[in-house]
């Protein structure tokens, strides 16, 4: 499902960018013929406008409903796999290991892995995009437009240094998430312990203090994401306002026409929607890389190895050509299994601390039958 849904994005992309380019068509020709009847020329522009418009939309949401099922693809492999990996784990492994880690590998990180996957295209649609309407405003408005897309590339170190402390935030929050997660599970696991000493009170109390502690980090990855949001708004807007004013300072014989500011102001807008989203991204990507980390940290964890305990069940089940054989090779690890560990031959044995029973005595030793446990051995 991921790899259609990259050719819906790049459907998108193409409508997102004919659009501008129709709008132009259409004013180009309103502008040649003022005051009169252009309805049969611009009526084909027209059409196409609405088709593409309808491509947009339709190839968006489409990307965006495989894209969501690629993601609950992956939650639900990193979530099985994670128990998996949980359950086969060796007391070496399960060192230093917590269960509000466990938890939120599964509840949290797993989640960034699935909202990641849903915006995953973005990564080469929104450079496409920004090349592809660069282009088009370079031939549209000359190399004034060079200033407006040197304005949006201004600002992408900034959101690198955003999107750095962003991480270091997370990780930290992280970090006080799982000893509040361990507290509330220590607390659980032994109810009955809290109950009967009284101990709600303080466990209360270092749940709060936690939590606090959570949500003071948590508060400050929200102003930095919000940051982040805002430079990616206010960055297509400054730049169409250097961009058009660029372009009217440098030669007098510039003048701002009907087909190039509003071609110009769609491209922009154009430009805008990879921008907003490449914030999201950035941003989203940092949080999954992160989650990505902790799960491959977890996932390196030593486990047991089921295999060596059977080694007789790996063999059969690898010759599976030979129906008759594998048959006979199951029944003999049955016979194996069923035959007692230690086996007495000519043994003297007393039953009951009264007797003892003779190994000649062949009719006392039938009435027994074999299987007859004695002394804790089987006959």
């Amino acid at each position: 499902t991921f790899v259609p849904a990259g050719f819906c994005q790049l459907l998108t992309v193409i409508a997102q960018i004919a659009i501008p380019l129709l709008v132009r068509e259409l004013l180009i020709i309103l502008e040649e013929n003022p005051y009169q009847n252009v309805v049969s020329q611009g009526m084909l522009y027209v059409v196409l406008i609405f088709v593409a418009s309808v491509l947009n939309a339709l190839g968006t949401h489409r990307q965006r409903h495989l894209a969501l099922k690629s993601g609950i693809i992956i939650r639900a492999a990193v979530v099985s796999a994670t128990y998996r990996r949980a359950l086969n784990l060796t007391p070496d492994g399960r060192a230093g290991l917590t269960t509000g880690e466990v938890t939120n590998l599964v509840a949290v990180d797993a989640q960034k892995l699935f909202e990641v996957m849903q915006e995953g295209h973005l990564v080469w649609s929104c450079p496409l995009s920004m090349v592809l309407v660069s282009i088009l405003l370079v031939l549209i408005m000359g190399p004034t437009t060079l200033v407006g897309v040197a304005v949006l590339f201004t600002f992408v170190p900034l959101t690198t240094k955003i999107t750095a402390k962003m991480i270091a935030v997370r990780k930290k929050r992280v970090q006080v998430s799982d000893e509040r997660i361990e507290i509330i599970n220590g607390m659980l696991q032994g109810i009955k312990v809290t109950k009967l000493n009284n101990y709600e009170s303080k466990y209360l109390q270092r749940i709060t203090e936690t939590r606090e502690r959570e949500l003071a980090y948590l508060r400050k990855e929200l102003y930095i994401w919000g940051l982040t949001l805002s430079v990616t708004v206010i960055t297509p807007v400054l730049a169409s306002a250097v961009t058009y004013a660029t372009y009217v300072l440098v030669d007098e014989n510039n003048i701002l026409t009907a087909s190039t500011t509003f071609t110009t102001l769609l491209l922009f807008s154009a430009l805008r929607f990879p921008i907003n989203y490449a914030g999201r991204l950035i941003g989203k990507a940092a949080q999954a890389y992160e989650s990505a980390r902790r799960i491959s940290q977890f996932m390196k964890r030593e486990i047991r190895d089921d295999s060596q305990g059977h080694p007789a069940s790996t063999n059969a089940s690898s010759d599976g050509n030979d129906t008759s054989s594998s048959l006979a090779k199951t029944a003999e690890q049955s016979i194996e299994r069923t035959r007692p560990i230690l086996e007495v031959r000519n043994g003297k044995f007393r039953i009951g601390g009264t007797s003892s029973m003779n190994p000649d005595n062949k009719d006392a030793w039938e009435a027994l039958g074999p299987g007859t446990l004695i002394g804790g051995f089987a006959l």
